[in-house]
């Protein structure tokens, strides 16, 4: 179980929540060109020891749909089918394939906030969700 293939998994699911999504890196890009497109990215964390046999990590890993905000129906109408389709196939998949303990709905169901962005100086409107995962870890001992 690992941050890295938690954040590659968030990116398959992005991918698979549209036909439309053209690109989806593992990290995020200074000259992303091709709209609509998502990344995943690593926001906050923190960890703590349960014993003196395992550490409980959460992270909350920030996916963003940016779509070009030339139309803004159609922006809207894309931001509409993303987020819909996204909250499902995270849903269905709570552990993201096996690389973290669980997605941890517990506090809210995946929230995202709507707003406009720039990317690479082009006007874009975003749907940026903040998903915190759960990762148990045994603690590294010092020498």
């Amino acid at each position: 179980m690992t941050l890295a293939g938690s954040i590659t998994r968030l990116q398959s699911l992005a991918l698979q929540s549209s036909s439309d999504l053209r690109f989806a890196p593992d990290y995020p890009v200074d000259d992303a060109a091709v709209f609509p497109f998502c990344v995943a990215h690593l926001k906050s964390g923190s960890g703590q020891p349960d014993d003196a046999s395992n550490v409980r990590e959460l992270y909350t890993i920030g996916v963003d749909f940016y779509v070009s905000r030339l139309s803004l129906k159609q922006s809207y109408q894309q931001i509409g089918a993303f987020t819909e389709t996204f909250h499902q196939r995270l849903a269905g998949d709570p552990t993201l394939a096996g690389n973290c303990q669980t997605v941890d709905f517990t506090n809210s169901a995946a929230p995202f906030t709507v707003r406009a962005a720039t990317w690479n100086k082009q006007p874009a409107i975003a749907a940026m969700f903040d998903i915190v995962i759960k990762i148990f870890a045994t603690p590294l001992a010092s020498s």
